[in-house]
Protein backbone atom coordinates (compact mmCIF):
# COMPACT_ATOMS: atom_id res chain seq x y z
CA UNK A 1 0.00 0.00 0.00
CA UNK A 2 3.24 2.52 0.92
CA UNK A 3 4.44 1.78 -2.20
CA UNK A 4 1.32 2.54 -4.39
CA UNK A 5 1.02 5.95 -2.52
CA UNK A 6 3.99 6.29 -3.14
CA UNK A 7 3.64 5.78 -6.99
CA UNK A 8 0.51 7.79 -7.31
CA UNK A 9 2.26 11.02 -5.71
CA UNK A 10 4.80 10.85 -7.78
CA UNK A 11 2.61 10.19 -10.91
CA UNK A 12 0.66 13.65 -9.89
CA UNK A 13 3.71 15.38 -9.20
CA UNK A 14 4.98 14.58 -13.03
CA UNK A 15 1.70 15.65 -14.32
CA UNK A 16 1.06 18.77 -12.37
CA UNK A 17 4.10 20.44 -12.47
CA UNK A 18 3.11 21.86 -16.16
CA UNK A 19 -0.12 23.10 -17.83
CA UNK A 20 -1.20 21.30 -21.10
CA UNK A 21 -3.27 20.64 -24.44
CA UNK A 22 -5.90 18.40 -24.53
CA UNK A 23 -9.41 17.70 -25.77
CA UNK A 24 -12.67 15.25 -24.66
CA UNK A 25 -11.78 11.94 -25.89
CA UNK A 26 -14.10 9.77 -28.25
CA UNK A 27 -13.15 6.28 -29.18
CA UNK A 28 -9.48 4.16 -29.73
CA UNK A 29 -7.12 2.90 -27.41
CA UNK A 30 -7.18 4.20 -23.89
CA UNK A 31 -3.59 3.83 -21.31
CA UNK A 32 -3.76 4.93 -18.14
CA UNK A 33 -0.62 3.70 -15.92
CA UNK A 34 1.21 5.30 -13.06
CA UNK A 35 4.53 4.76 -14.40
CA UNK A 36 5.26 4.46 -18.27
CA UNK A 37 3.13 3.57 -21.41
CA UNK A 38 4.06 2.55 -24.60
CA UNK A 39 3.16 2.73 -27.90
CA UNK A 40 5.34 0.53 -30.10
CA UNK A 41 6.12 1.05 -33.29
CA UNK A 42 4.62 -2.16 -34.75
CA UNK A 43 0.98 -0.81 -33.29
CA UNK A 44 -1.76 0.62 -35.08
CA UNK A 45 -4.53 2.47 -33.30
CA UNK A 46 -7.82 2.47 -34.99
CA UNK A 47 -9.20 5.67 -33.69
CA UNK A 48 -8.19 8.36 -31.15
CA UNK A 49 -5.41 7.30 -28.39
CA UNK A 50 -4.72 8.85 -24.95
CA UNK A 51 -2.71 8.09 -22.87
CA UNK A 52 -1.18 9.50 -19.63
CA UNK A 53 1.58 8.06 -17.29
CA UNK A 54 4.93 9.34 -15.72
CA UNK A 55 6.85 8.92 -19.03
CA UNK A 56 5.02 8.48 -22.26
CA UNK A 57 6.61 6.96 -25.38
CA UNK A 58 4.08 6.81 -29.03
CA UNK A 59 6.44 5.10 -31.67
CA UNK A 60 3.50 3.41 -33.48
CA UNK A 61 0.66 4.68 -36.12
CA UNK A 62 -2.29 6.53 -34.55
CA UNK A 63 -5.27 6.96 -37.27
CA UNK A 64 -6.98 9.74 -35.13
CA UNK A 65 -5.94 12.29 -32.79
CA UNK A 66 -3.06 11.44 -29.92
CA UNK A 67 -3.62 12.72 -26.66
CA UNK A 68 -1.19 12.28 -24.24
CA UNK A 69 -0.16 13.93 -20.34
CA UNK A 70 2.65 12.66 -18.57
CA UNK A 71 5.62 13.97 -16.79
CA UNK A 72 8.35 12.87 -20.11
CA UNK A 73 6.83 12.75 -23.21
CA UNK A 74 7.87 11.15 -26.48
CA UNK A 75 5.82 11.28 -30.45
CA UNK A 76 7.63 9.55 -32.67
CA UNK A 77 5.32 7.59 -34.96
CA UNK A 78 2.65 8.89 -37.29
CA UNK A 79 -1.01 10.37 -36.21
CA UNK A 80 -3.72 11.35 -39.32
CA UNK A 81 -4.79 13.47 -36.54
CA UNK A 82 -4.35 15.94 -34.23
CA UNK A 83 -1.75 15.93 -31.43
CA UNK A 84 -2.18 17.10 -28.36
CA UNK A 85 0.54 17.02 -25.49
CA UNK A 86 0.49 18.54 -22.11
CA UNK A 87 3.81 17.72 -20.06
CA UNK A 88 6.93 18.59 -18.48
CA UNK A 89 9.40 17.58 -21.03
CA UNK A 90 8.55 17.01 -24.40
CA UNK A 91 9.81 16.02 -27.73
CA UNK A 92 7.42 15.75 -30.71
CA UNK A 93 9.29 14.19 -33.96
CA UNK A 94 7.76 11.58 -36.76
CA UNK A 95 4.59 12.93 -38.86
CA UNK A 96 1.57 14.87 -38.08
CA UNK A 97 -1.26 14.83 -40.39
CA UNK A 98 -3.40 17.07 -38.59
CA UNK A 99 -2.52 20.44 -35.80
CA UNK A 100 0.00 20.11 -32.78
CA UNK A 101 -0.81 21.85 -29.78
CA UNK A 102 1.44 21.20 -26.76
CA UNK A 103 1.98 22.84 -23.13
CA UNK A 104 5.14 21.98 -21.13
CA UNK A 105 8.43 23.05 -19.51
CA UNK A 106 10.50 22.40 -22.50
CA UNK A 107 9.06 21.77 -26.16
CA UNK A 108 11.06 20.62 -28.99
CA UNK A 109 9.18 19.45 -32.40
CA UNK A 110 10.84 17.75 -35.30
CA UNK A 111 9.63 16.09 -38.25
CA UNK A 112 6.43 17.24 -40.08
CA UNK A 113 3.45 18.64 -39.58
CA UNK A 114 0.60 19.17 -42.02
CA UNK A 115 -1.45 21.66 -40.23
CA UNK A 116 -0.84 24.23 -37.52
CA UNK A 117 1.45 24.33 -34.67
CA UNK A 118 0.15 25.82 -31.33
CA UNK A 119 2.86 25.74 -28.26
CA UNK A 120 3.21 27.39 -25.20
CA UNK A 121 6.23 26.46 -22.19
CA UNK A 122 9.33 27.83 -20.73
CA UNK A 123 11.33 26.75 -23.91
CA UNK A 124 10.47 26.28 -27.51
CA UNK A 125 12.40 25.09 -29.91
CA UNK A 126 10.98 24.16 -33.93
CA UNK A 127 14.24 22.07 -34.40
CA UNK A 128 16.34 22.22 -37.78
CA UNK A 129 14.69 20.49 -40.67
CA UNK A 130 11.16 20.05 -39.19
CA UNK A 131 8.85 21.46 -41.83
CA UNK A 132 4.99 23.58 -40.67
CA UNK A 133 2.45 23.57 -43.30
CA UNK A 134 0.38 26.03 -41.97
CA UNK A 135 1.17 28.79 -39.08
CA UNK A 136 3.13 28.71 -35.79
CA UNK A 137 1.79 30.16 -32.85
CA UNK A 138 4.05 30.13 -30.07
CA UNK A 139 4.14 31.81 -26.14
CA UNK A 140 6.67 30.67 -23.90
CA UNK A 141 9.99 31.93 -22.18
CA UNK A 142 12.83 31.06 -24.71
CA UNK A 143 11.66 30.53 -28.79
CA UNK A 144 13.86 29.20 -31.11
CA UNK A 145 12.38 28.42 -34.50
CA UNK A 146 14.99 27.12 -36.69
CA UNK A 147 13.05 25.13 -39.16
CA UNK A 148 10.76 25.81 -41.34
CA UNK A 149 7.22 27.12 -41.95
CA UNK A 150 4.82 27.82 -44.76
CA UNK A 151 2.62 29.85 -43.28
CA UNK A 152 2.60 32.86 -40.57
CA UNK A 153 4.76 32.51 -37.18
CA UNK A 154 3.42 34.81 -33.95
CA UNK A 155 5.59 34.31 -30.82
CA UNK A 156 5.72 36.43 -27.68
CA UNK A 157 8.31 35.23 -25.28
CA UNK A 158 11.17 36.82 -23.62
CA UNK A 159 13.19 35.70 -26.01
CA UNK A 160 12.72 35.06 -29.88
CA UNK A 161 15.40 33.83 -32.19
CA UNK A 162 15.13 32.81 -35.49
CA UNK A 163 17.13 30.69 -38.28
CA UNK A 164 14.25 29.04 -40.20
CA UNK A 165 13.09 29.69 -43.60
CA UNK A 166 9.10 31.42 -43.35
CA UNK A 167 7.24 31.93 -46.32
CA UNK A 168 4.41 34.70 -44.47
CA UNK A 169 4.96 36.80 -42.29
CA UNK A 170 6.12 37.02 -38.79
CA UNK A 171 5.08 38.65 -36.08
CA UNK A 172 6.73 38.75 -32.48
CA UNK A 173 6.52 40.24 -28.95
CA UNK A 174 9.82 39.60 -26.75
CA UNK A 175 12.50 41.96 -24.91
CA UNK A 176 14.83 40.43 -27.08
CA UNK A 177 14.66 39.29 -30.96
CA UNK A 178 17.48 37.34 -32.89
CA UNK A 179 16.64 36.76 -36.55
CA UNK A 180 20.08 34.74 -37.63
CA UNK A 181 21.74 35.45 -41.45
CA UNK A 182 20.29 32.05 -42.28
CA UNK A 183 17.14 32.88 -41.53
CA UNK A 184 14.37 33.85 -44.61
CA UNK A 185 10.88 35.64 -44.62
CA UNK A 186 9.06 35.64 -47.27
CA UNK A 187 6.33 38.17 -45.85
CA UNK A 188 6.77 41.10 -43.61
CA UNK A 189 9.04 41.04 -40.29
CA UNK A 190 6.63 42.81 -37.42
CA UNK A 191 8.26 43.49 -34.05
CA UNK A 192 7.19 44.93 -30.61
CA UNK A 193 9.73 45.71 -28.80
CA UNK A 194 11.47 48.52 -26.95
CA UNK A 195 14.88 47.35 -28.22
CA UNK A 196 16.31 48.27 -32.06
CA UNK A 197 16.68 44.93 -33.75
CA UNK A 198 19.94 44.79 -35.85
CA UNK A 199 19.02 42.72 -39.03
CA UNK A 200 20.09 42.09 -43.00
CA UNK A 201 17.31 43.81 -44.98
CA UNK A 202 17.36 41.09 -47.82
CA UNK A 203 16.37 38.35 -45.37
CA UNK A 204 12.80 40.07 -45.42
CA UNK A 205 11.08 39.55 -48.51
CA UNK A 206 8.38 42.09 -47.40
CA UNK A 207 8.60 45.70 -44.96
CA UNK A 208 10.08 45.52 -41.63
CA UNK A 209 8.07 47.09 -38.97
CA UNK A 210 8.99 48.18 -35.53
CA UNK A 211 6.42 48.72 -32.59
CA UNK A 212 7.21 49.78 -29.08
CA UNK A 213 5.64 48.13 -26.10
CA UNK A 214 3.22 48.65 -24.29
CA UNK A 215 1.26 48.54 -28.12
CA UNK A 216 -1.59 50.69 -29.13
CA UNK A 217 -5.24 50.47 -28.42
CA UNK A 218 -5.87 48.25 -31.82
CA UNK A 219 -2.40 46.18 -31.72
CA UNK A 220 -3.65 45.78 -28.43
CA UNK A 221 -6.59 44.31 -29.14
CA UNK A 222 -4.74 41.95 -31.42
CA UNK A 223 -2.19 40.86 -28.83
CA UNK A 224 -4.85 40.04 -26.59
CA UNK A 225 -7.09 38.02 -29.26
CA UNK A 226 -3.78 36.08 -29.52
CA UNK A 227 -3.40 35.45 -25.82
CA UNK A 228 -7.11 34.50 -25.54
CA UNK A 229 -6.02 31.22 -28.12
CA UNK A 230 -3.27 30.32 -25.44
CA UNK A 231 -6.01 30.77 -22.67
CA UNK A 232 -8.10 28.72 -24.86
CA UNK A 233 -5.37 25.93 -24.92
CA UNK A 234 -4.35 26.58 -21.49
CA UNK A 235 -8.13 25.46 -20.49
CA UNK A 236 -7.94 22.65 -23.17
CA UNK A 237 -4.59 20.95 -20.98
CA UNK A 238 -6.60 21.84 -17.51
CA UNK A 239 -9.12 19.85 -18.47
CA UNK A 240 -7.20 16.58 -20.40
CA UNK A 241 -5.55 16.23 -17.15
CA UNK A 242 -8.53 16.65 -15.07
CA UNK A 243 -10.35 14.08 -17.35
CA UNK A 244 -7.11 11.76 -16.70
CA UNK A 245 -7.24 12.08 -12.48
CA UNK A 246 -10.77 11.39 -12.42
CA UNK A 247 -10.06 8.01 -14.45
CA UNK A 248 -7.06 7.45 -12.45
CA UNK A 249 -7.52 9.13 -8.66
CA UNK A 250 -10.90 9.06 -8.55
CA UNK A 251 -10.96 8.01 -4.78
CA UNK A 252 -8.76 10.36 -3.88
CA UNK A 253 -10.45 13.59 -5.35
CA UNK A 254 -13.86 12.31 -3.82
CA UNK A 255 -12.39 12.24 -0.53
CA UNK A 256 -10.86 15.14 -0.61
CA UNK A 257 -14.59 17.20 -1.75
CA UNK A 258 -16.22 15.25 0.57
CA UNK A 259 -13.85 16.81 3.61
CA UNK A 260 -14.15 20.20 1.80
CA UNK A 261 -17.82 19.79 1.55
CA UNK A 262 -18.72 18.49 4.73
CA UNK A 263 -16.07 20.63 6.93
CA UNK A 264 -15.31 23.95 4.47
CA UNK A 265 -14.25 26.31 7.28
CA UNK A 266 -12.13 23.99 8.79
CA UNK A 267 -10.53 23.80 5.03
CA UNK A 268 -10.48 27.11 4.51
CA UNK A 269 -8.38 27.26 7.94
CA UNK A 270 -6.01 24.99 7.36
CA UNK A 271 -5.57 26.45 3.54
CA UNK A 272 -4.86 29.65 5.09
CA UNK A 273 -2.67 28.65 7.72
CA UNK A 274 -0.95 26.13 5.15
CA UNK A 275 -0.04 29.39 2.66
CA UNK A 276 1.38 31.35 5.71
CA UNK A 277 3.85 28.46 7.23
CA UNK A 278 4.93 26.80 4.19
CA UNK A 279 6.89 29.86 2.81
CA UNK A 280 8.15 31.20 6.21
CA UNK A 281 9.25 27.63 6.88
CA UNK A 282 10.54 27.43 3.37
CA UNK A 283 12.64 30.71 4.03
CA UNK A 284 14.26 29.11 7.55
CA UNK A 285 15.44 26.15 5.58
CA UNK A 286 17.11 28.13 3.67
CA UNK A 287 18.89 29.94 5.62
CA UNK A 288 20.41 26.78 6.92
CA UNK A 289 22.23 24.90 4.86
CA UNK A 290 21.78 21.31 6.50
CA UNK A 291 18.01 22.14 5.73
CA UNK A 292 18.32 22.60 1.70
CA UNK A 293 17.54 19.06 0.89
CA UNK A 294 14.47 19.26 2.60
CA UNK A 295 13.98 22.48 1.47
CA UNK A 296 13.94 21.30 -2.17
CA UNK A 297 11.24 18.00 -1.14
CA UNK A 298 9.22 20.63 0.37
CA UNK A 299 9.49 23.38 -2.41
CA UNK A 300 8.08 20.89 -4.92
CA UNK A 301 5.13 19.03 -2.73
CA UNK A 302 3.83 22.60 -2.31
CA UNK A 303 4.19 23.63 -5.75
CA UNK A 304 2.35 20.15 -6.44
CA UNK A 305 -0.57 20.53 -3.92
CA UNK A 306 -1.17 23.84 -5.47
CA UNK A 307 -1.80 22.50 -9.02
CA UNK A 308 -4.21 19.95 -7.56
CA UNK A 309 -5.82 22.29 -5.47
CA UNK A 310 -6.22 24.28 -8.94
CA UNK A 311 -8.14 21.36 -10.56
CA UNK A 312 -9.98 20.46 -7.18
CA UNK A 313 -11.29 23.93 -6.78
CA UNK A 314 -12.30 23.94 -10.24
CA UNK A 315 -14.58 20.63 -10.27
CA UNK A 316 -15.63 21.75 -6.54
CA UNK A 317 -17.59 24.71 -7.75
CA UNK A 318 -18.86 22.94 -10.90
CA UNK A 319 -19.91 20.50 -8.71
CA UNK A 320 -22.02 22.35 -6.30
CA UNK A 321 -23.22 24.67 -8.78
CA UNK A 322 -24.88 21.19 -10.29
CA UNK A 323 -25.81 19.95 -7.06
CA UNK A 324 -28.16 23.02 -7.12
CA UNK A 325 -29.88 22.04 -10.34
CA UNK A 326 -30.10 18.64 -9.22
CA UNK A 327 -27.82 17.56 -12.45
CA UNK A 328 -25.96 14.62 -10.52
CA UNK A 329 -26.57 11.81 -12.90
CA UNK A 330 -25.68 13.86 -15.68
CA UNK A 331 -22.80 14.78 -14.55
CA UNK A 332 -21.94 11.34 -13.69
CA UNK A 333 -21.97 10.37 -17.05
CA UNK A 334 -19.98 13.73 -18.48
CA UNK A 335 -17.93 14.15 -15.95
CA UNK A 336 -16.37 17.05 -17.94
CA UNK A 337 -18.93 19.01 -17.38
CA UNK A 338 -18.69 20.46 -13.99
CA UNK A 339 -14.93 21.18 -15.09
CA UNK A 340 -15.88 23.19 -17.56
CA UNK A 341 -18.72 25.03 -15.87
CA UNK A 342 -16.54 25.57 -12.74
CA UNK A 343 -13.70 26.92 -15.31
CA UNK A 344 -16.17 29.43 -16.54
CA UNK A 345 -17.93 30.53 -13.23
CA UNK A 346 -13.74 31.36 -11.61
CA UNK A 347 -13.01 33.12 -14.94
CA UNK A 348 -16.17 35.14 -14.71
CA UNK A 349 -15.34 36.04 -11.04
CA UNK A 350 -11.58 37.08 -11.91
CA UNK A 351 -13.02 39.27 -14.01
CA UNK A 352 -14.81 41.32 -11.26
CA UNK A 353 -12.70 44.12 -9.70
CA UNK A 354 -12.18 43.11 -5.86
CA UNK A 355 -14.96 41.24 -5.01
CA UNK A 356 -14.10 38.41 -7.70
CA UNK A 357 -10.38 38.06 -7.32
CA UNK A 358 -11.55 37.90 -3.47
CA UNK A 359 -14.01 34.99 -3.78
CA UNK A 360 -10.98 32.72 -6.50
CA UNK A 361 -8.57 33.36 -3.66
CA UNK A 362 -10.52 32.17 -0.68
CA UNK A 363 -11.85 29.00 -2.99
CA UNK A 364 -8.36 28.52 -4.04
CA UNK A 365 -7.24 28.09 -0.48
CA UNK A 366 -10.36 26.22 0.68
CA UNK A 367 -9.22 23.82 -2.47
CA UNK A 368 -5.69 23.80 -1.12
CA UNK A 369 -6.65 23.22 2.65
CA UNK A 370 -8.87 19.93 1.20
CA UNK A 371 -5.34 19.06 -0.56
CA UNK A 372 -3.36 19.65 2.75
CA UNK A 373 -5.72 17.95 5.27
CA UNK A 374 -6.19 15.10 3.13
CA UNK A 375 -2.40 14.17 3.41
CA UNK A 376 -2.39 15.05 6.72
CA UNK A 377 -4.94 12.35 7.70
CA UNK A 378 -3.35 9.70 5.16
CA UNK A 379 -0.10 10.50 6.65
CA UNK A 380 -1.76 10.31 10.26
CA UNK A 381 -3.79 6.95 8.95
CA UNK A 382 -0.39 5.11 8.38
CA UNK A 383 1.24 6.18 11.68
Amino acid sequence: MKKEITIKIAFIMAIFLFVGAGTIFASGRTDFQEKEVFLSESETVDGDYLGAAGVVDVAGTVDGDVMVAGGMINFSGKSFGDVLVAGGEIKIGGEKEGNVRAVGSNISVEGSVTKNATLAGASIAIEKDSIVDGNVYIAGGNIEVRGDVKGDIKAAGGRVLLSGRTDGDVEIWAEEISIRPDAKIGGNLIYHSDRNLSINENIVAGEIIKKSLPVSKNEKSGFLGFLLGFELLRFLGLLILGLVLYKIFYRNGRDIYNSMEKEPWKNLAVGVLAMILIPVFLIILLVSLIGMPLMMVILFSFITAMMISKIIAIIAVGHLINKQFRERELTRKFPWMNFILGYLVLMVLWIIPVVGWLAVCLISVWAFGGVVWYVYKRLEARK
